[in-house]
């Protein structure tokens, strides 16, 4: 599961995901409300969430994620300064944190080892 305000960045992570034969996108949204939302109908082994998004943003979402999808893994991908975001995003949720300029290779090894459970903190 995909969510960020950028239509083109999810337009981009759904590509680069969907070349990989054991991952699969399940749904997008656009902002918190709809990460929460969906990440409840759909139970998605990974949530790939951004942080500033209007309506509702990342760390709230992640929060009421864990609530309503608790064996669901979340993924940070950020335009922020990682220094400044890695402790308040694990705080509120996350297993893992990421620039949005993290090789895509990288993204995939990191979200493959999340889905397997491989990764356990951020």
């Amino acid at each position: 599961m995909i969510c960020d305000d950028q239509a083109p960045y999810r337009f981009y992570l759904r590509s680069l995901l969907e070349q990989e034969r054991d991952l699969d996108v399940v749904g997008e949204g656009w902002h918190g409300g709809q990460a929460i939302e969906r990440c409840r109908d759909l139970q998605p082994d990974i949530l790939v969430i951004d942080l500033d998004m209007p309506v509702m943003d990342g760390y709230t979402a992640m929060q009421r994620v864990r609530v309503v999808a608790p064996e669901t893994r979340i993924c940070v991908l950020t335009g922020n300064d990682l220094g400044v975001v890695a402790e308040t995003s694990s705080t509120s949720g996350a297993d893992l944190v990421f620039a949005k300029s993290t090789a895509p290779d990288e993204i995939v090894a990191a979200l493959r080892a999340l889905a397997t459970r491989a990764v356990t903190t951020a």
